[in-house]
């Protein structure tokens, strides 16, 4: 064997050797990418279906606030709200009208809260009761 021959040869085993190192690691990773996938989705099913809430919100008295409260401990996602009535200030401003109401919310995030102000107490109660709103309103959250 001539050392053309011999080196030829040396060249196609190293070449073989490193495709198959290569190939060894995509594995790897793959398998490594497979396994952090698994875990997530685990994650994700371990921490229940998201619940998000809509109530009243009373921190700020005599203000009265509109809170979206993601109750839970996984992210919420794709929320899309529908109101019985709608909501109104005694200056007749739609909060329900808002964006985030009108057409959803793509995420909120575990224990995430997003709120905005309705209206005060004392001009609310007499506006509510006069649209005999006494049941309250009921959001669907879906």
């Amino acid at each position: 064997m001539d050392i053309v021959t011999l080196a030829q040869v040396i060249t196609s085993v190293t070449n073989l050797l490193f495709v198959i190192v290569l190939a060894v690691g995509y594995y790897f990773t793959w398998r490594v990418s497979q396994t952090t996938l698994e875990e997530m989705r685990a994650q994700r099913t371990a921490m229940g279906r998201p619940l998000v809430i809509v109530q009243e919100d009373y921190e700020s008295l005599p203000e009265l606030d509109v809170a979206i409260r993601n109750v839970s401990e996984g992210a919420a996602r794709d929320i899309e709200f529908e109101f019985s009535v709608p909501i109104e200030s005694s200056n007749a401003f739609v909060v329900s009208d808002l964006p985030y109401f009108k057409y959803g919310l793509d995420f909120l995030p575990p224990n995430g809260e997003i709120t905005c102000y309705w209206d005060e107490l004392d001009s609310l109660l007499p506006f509510l009761e006069a649209k005999d709103l006494r049941n309250g309103i009921h959001v669907t959250v879906r």
